[in-house]
């Protein structure tokens, strides 16, 4: 049995996950799909017994993202320094239009 452990929206997304997962030897298959929008989508199908060590691979390459996407942006834990952290979700700040995070590396807590 196959479960999705990705969605993608670009060929070139295809290519980079794909090349991600044959790196850990985790083999995928892909398979057409359409978004709720309408749009073209292909999903990235692997064994159930692969399914989390590929969710980990594919979760480790968006944390890296991300955390480039901080340093050129200039987000910073206010404490440490750090653009390592997480998104802190809290309906009540939501609310008010405030986004709270928590640093990974010394638990500070701050919004923007």
């Amino acid at each position: 049995m196959t479960k999705i452990v990705a969605t993608c929206f670009s060929a070139e997304e295809v290519r980079e996950l794909r090349a991600l997962l044959e790196q850990g030897q985790i083999p995928c298959e892909t398979q057409a799909g359409t978004g709720e929008d309408g749009f073209e989508t292909t999903n990235l199908l692997v064994a159930e017994e692969d399914y989390e060590r590929a969710c980990g691979i594919i979760e480790a390459r968006e944390t890296a993202r991300e955390v480039v996407s901080r340093q050129l942006r200039g987000l910073r834990c206010p404490r440490c320094g750090s653009v390592d952290f997480n998104y802190v979700q809290d309906p009540l700040l939501a609310a008010k239009e405030v986004t709270a995070m928590k640093c990974r590396h010394c638990g500070e807590m701050f919004s923007r």
